[in-house]
C-alpha cells in the first residue's frame, strides 16, 4: 500500500502507516458529523479559517505600515 512506501521513502524505515491513516479517516468522519449538526460550530470554524487566510496574506505581503519585531531593523 502507498502508506507503507511513503514511510519507507520519508525516513528510510519500514513503518506501517495504515493504522494511522484509518484513524485519521475515522476522526475526519467524526468531525464532519459533529459539524453537520451544529451551525454555531460551523460559523466558528469559518471565522477561524478566514482569520488564518488574512494572517497568511499579511505574512506574504505585510505592507508599508508593518513593524518588524527585529531590533536590528530600523524604525
Amino acid at each position: 500500500m502507498v502508506w507503507r512506501r511513503w514511510g519507507d521513502k520519508l525516513i528510510g524505515l519500514s513503518i506501517d502507516l495504515e493504522e494511522l491513516h484509518s484513524a485519521s479517516r475515522a476522526l475526519e468522519a467524526w468531525v464532519d458529523k459533529a459539524l453537520a449538526g451544529n451551525q454555531e460550530l460551523q460559523s466558528y470554524i469559518s471565522l477561524l479559517d478566514s482569520g488564518e487566510e488574512v494572517l497568511r496574506q499579511h505574512q506574504q505581503d505585510p505592507g508599508p505600515n508593518s513593524r518588524s519585531d527585529d531590533p536590528n531593523d530600523s524604525v
